[in-house]
């Protein structure tokens, strides 16, 4: 069971039977977005089944003699809208399958920021193809969550902060925060400021999505999160503070 599932719509798929059912459904609807022959000459392809606007599965896996689709793993995304960095990124292969992250060093952040690859075969394409350029000029990133709170906005006085500050409400006075978050090293622990709120419906199940835009310690990106798992009405000029995963869009420069 993929823990971020809810996250996009199916806080209700919790049984394995449940899970298989989904996924043979978004096998039979998904459209094919990508094909490419990998090194060992099998032929790799992803497929998407939208769930609403700019939210989905992905589905991985390869295509056999008879050009029939055999999945391998599979993930929800969220379609970020807005460039997050542009800084240097480096593209990485998991080691137990074929996924890829992406590592940004990001300078302001303190640490580099890792994030899982959306458009997996955009990247092994142009990886297998030396006559095509691979540089990544920008990544739209996006993060999903599974618990989150709304926060009110930080105090600007001095004096109120002190005051706070010998009370230990940390809270009301840190403005942004990005840390890494548990083992994952593509997951973070956030505070940031919510610019932009949109909601999104499952076209499937009917649960409502919060679609937020964040500013974090200088970076822009969505964060999704079912309304279920929010807690407080989310509204620009306050702050979400929760652990997302993050997931990016890699734009690359043409030759």
């Amino acid at each position: 069971m993929h823990k971020f599932l809810r996250a996009v719509g199916f806080s209700n798929c919790k049984r394995r039977h449940e899970m298989m059912e989904l996924l043979k459904k978004a096998e039979s609807e998904a459209k094919l977005v990508r094909i490419v022959h990998d090194e060992n000459g099998d032929v790799r392809a992803q497929k998407q089944l939208s769930l609403g606007r700019r939210i989905g599965l992905s589905l991985c896996g390869t295509m056999d003699e008879y050009d029939r689709f055999e999945p391998e793993f599979f993930f929800p995304y969220h379609q970020g809208n807005c460039i997050t960095s542009q800084a240097a990124c480096q593209i990485q292969r998991h080691a137990e399958k074929a996924a890829f992250s992406g590592i940004c060093d990001e300078h302001g952040l303190g640490v580099s920021l890792i994030f899982y690859l959306q458009n997996q075969l955009d990247y092994l394409e142009r990886e297998l193809n030396r006559n095509k350029y691979c540089h990544i000029s920008s990544v739209l990133m996006s993060g999903l969550s599974v618990e989150g709170k709304v926060l009110l906005p930080t105090y600007h006085d001095t004096e109120k902060k002190l005051s706070l500050l010998q009370c230990e409400d940390l809270y009301t006075i840190v403005e942004s925060c990005f840390m890494p978050y548990g083992v994952e090293c593509d997951q973070y622990s956030i505070i940031g400021e919510i610019t932009e709120v949109e909601e999104v419906e499952n076209v499937i199940t009917g649960e409502m999505i919060y679609s937020l835009t964040v500013k974090c310690n200088g970076l822009n990106f969505q964060v999704c999160i079912n309304q279920k798992d929010l807690i407080g009405l989310p509204a620009p000029g306050r702050r979400f503070k929760g652990a997302v995963w993050m997931q990016g869009y890699a734009a690359f420069q043409e030759d």
